[in-house]
């Protein structure tokens, strides 16, 4: 990600935690506030209603009083003048008591009399509207007004001197008594009549989304508890509305302000930063196509130009090491095509990527024909799976020791490498890894040592095994024999006259002698068997798994026919003849090797002396 990219990022969740944070801090520091403000005016406000109210309706019951201790009321409620609804009950005294309706009954709650006065200063006759009278308590009057009638009235215990009747006051509470309820409250009012319904509460506040508070206030009838009154005020939440406005205010303002400082600040970074790495970065791009002087150019005098002059510094450095690194490269790609030892490159599918000239001429292809190919085109069949091992040891690096392999050059000879540790390069076309492949030709090396081994091993004139491998030989089957309890049988041989036909015809003749000896010893044994050259005309058979006398005697006859035929055959001028002498290793399984060829060397003589006496007596 650019920088450029990673500060706008930074940026945005700087911007984002700020709202979040300005969020919040309204929401559960100052919105709170606000709400607090405005209960305690919520609060006042129904405190200002029920005030109201109690004043109403202690003005009521004030004004019964009065009228229930007039000894004309007295007079009246016993003698029934009408004297005294005409000086008394007349549209003055309604709107010195401020009271809508006077009614008097009997002590059984007959209606006496019952008036109403109008707004229009008239009395009426209220006992039309008289829904029910209450002997002890009062009248219900229900006109179809909106509201319910409340009346307070003057009883035996309130005034002594009424005993055959009460006298009661009342109001309407209706559109012409909301200023009296509502007084010095702003809003808008409403008064409502119900039944009784235990649903509606006693005091309710609430508050709803379109900016207003409702407050409703229920009053129970104090002559029949069946019917209600809610009276309900509904006004604006002023003091949180305007809150919120500043706030919203505030808030704007502080984002607008925080936005054009980071405007302000990603500007200035541009112009002072990014601007300035983009031509520093444009810059070092051009450095590709300038064959010339390795140099950034920017100008100014701060940070970025101590980085250029740090980065023309390394340029520096980095063009005097280019030139040093290729003039390298060239005496190292005149090494490795000249060098006498061989060279390969391969990469991790064994293909050959690259080689130099010893291995043109050891593998006898040109590049051409063997490049993009497998290895396993020159490598010899039983060493493919060395090689491939050794490849990818170097790929993990941890090719330690060296190894011999051998390979087939384009007209199938064979030759020996040895190859060396390597390293790991990476391809300059196609950015892959190849192995560096070292080995030196050690064929004519192996090939000494194969002779040497040969000569070691083998008689130099016969071919069979020398005394030492002979002995060697012997000496693991008697071990292995001895533990498996299975048979050896050894034959001691030497062949007869070698010295006589070495004075008579030279030691030419005698080494024909011996060769003769030879070949007609291995036509007589069977491929498991072995023949060893002890020294001079002696020799020494091996019959591994020969049992009992009739296998050393079939051996013996064998040996004894092929030389007869050779005999007969051969026009030599000499006559082969040999003794020998068996001994088996079931006779003495614990015997020592020199024993037991002694035992054998005995018996050789033995048939020696046989031998001797036969032809003397011939």
């Amino acid at each position: 990600m650019k920088l450029k990219s990673k500060l706008s990022r930074i940026m945005l969740v700087f911007t984002i935690v700020i709202i979040v944070t300005l969020f919040l801090y309204v929401k559960y520091f100052i919105s709170p506030s606000y709400e607090k403000n405005e209960a305690v005016i919520t609060k006042s406000n129904y405190k200002k209603i029920e005030s109201n109210l109690n004043f109403l309706f202690n003005g009521i019951e004030k004004s019964a009083i009065e009228l229930g201790i007039s000894d004309d009321t007295y007079n009246y409620i016993n003698t029934l003048d009408n004297n005294f609804l005409i000086n008394n009950l007349n549209e003055k005294v309604f709107k010195n008591l401020d009271v809508d309706f006077i009614y008097i009954t009997d002590i059984k709650g007959n209606i006496i009399f019952a008036k109403e006065c109008t707004s229009d200063g008239i009395l009426k006759d209220l006992s039309h509207d008289i829904i029910k009278s209450y002997p002890s308590k009062g009248i219900i009057v229900d006109r179809g007004r909106t509201g319910l009638l409340v009346s307070k009235y003057v009883s035996k215990e309130t005034v002594n001197v009424l005993k055959n009747g009460i006298i009661g006051t009342g109001i309407f509470l209706d559109d012409r008594r909301k200023d009296d309820v509502f007084k010095t409250i702003e809003g808008e009012t409403k008064i409502e009549y119900y039944e009784n319904n235990s649903k509606l509460k006693k005091k309710y506040i609430s508050k709803n989304k379109n900016k207003h508070i409702k407050i409703d206030t229920l009053l129970y009838n104090d002559i029949d508890n069946k019917y209600v009154i809610k009276f309900s005020l509904s006004y604006i939440r002023t003091v949180n509305i305007l809150g919120m406005e500043s706030i919203n205010r505030f808030v704007i303002y502080i984002l607008v302000t925080f936005l054009g400082l980071i405007g302000m600040m990603i500007y200035l970074l541009k112009k002072l930063f990014f601007d300035r790495i983009i031509i520093l970065k444009e810059s070092i791009s051009d450095l590709e196509k300038n064959k010339g002087k390795l140099e950034v150019k920017l100008s100014g005098n701060d940070e970025i130009t101590e980085l250029r002059d740090t980065i023309n510094t390394m340029l520096k450095k980095i063009d005097k090491i280019t030139n040093e690194l290729v003039q390298r490269e060239e005496k190292y790609r005149v090494l490795y095509n000249e060098s006498s030892a061989l060279h390969l490159m391969v990469d991790e599918k064994y293909r050959i990527k690259d080689m130099n000239n010893a291995a043109v001429n050891m593998f006898g292809y040109d590049k051409e024909e063997i490049l993009t190919e497998s290895i396993q085109q020159v490598i010899h069949p039983e060493d493919y799976v060395v090689i491939k091992n050794f490849i990818d040891m170097a790929f993990l690096g941890m090719t330690k020791d060296s190894i011999e392999i051998r390979i087939i050059n384009k007209y199938g000879d064979i030759n020996y490498l040895l190859l060396f540790p390597t390293d790991l390069y990476l391809s300059e076309v196609n950015d892959e890894f190849s192995v560096l492949i070292t080995g030196t030709d050690i064929t004519e090396l192996k090939r000494s040592q194969n002779k040497l081994q040969e000569l070691a091993t083998f008689d130099e004139m016969t071919g069979v095994l020398n005394r030492r491998a002979g002995l060697e030989l012997l000496e693991k089957l008697i071990q292995i024999y001895k533990r498996n309890r299975e048979n050896i049988v050894i034959a001691y041989i030497d062949v007869n006259d070698l010295k006589k036909v070495n004075d008579l015809n030279g030691h030419i003749f005698g080494d024909n002698l011996i060769k003769d000896a030879v070949e007609v010893l291995r036509r007589s044994i069977r491929e498991s068997d072995s023949i060893v050259r002890l020294g001079g005309d002696e020799f020494l058979l091996i019959y591994p798994n020969l049992v009992g006398e009739q296998g050393i005697n079939s051996a013996f006859n064998r040996i004894n026919e092929n030389i007869r035929f050779f005999n007969e055959t051969s026009e030599k001028e000499y006559i082969l003849s040999v003794s020998i002498g068996f001994a088996s290793l079931e006779e003495n399984m614990n015997i020592k090797i020199n024993e037991f060829i002694e035992n054998a060397d005995r018996k050789m003589y033995q048939n020696k002396r046989e031998h001797k006496e036969k032809k003397r007596k011939e």
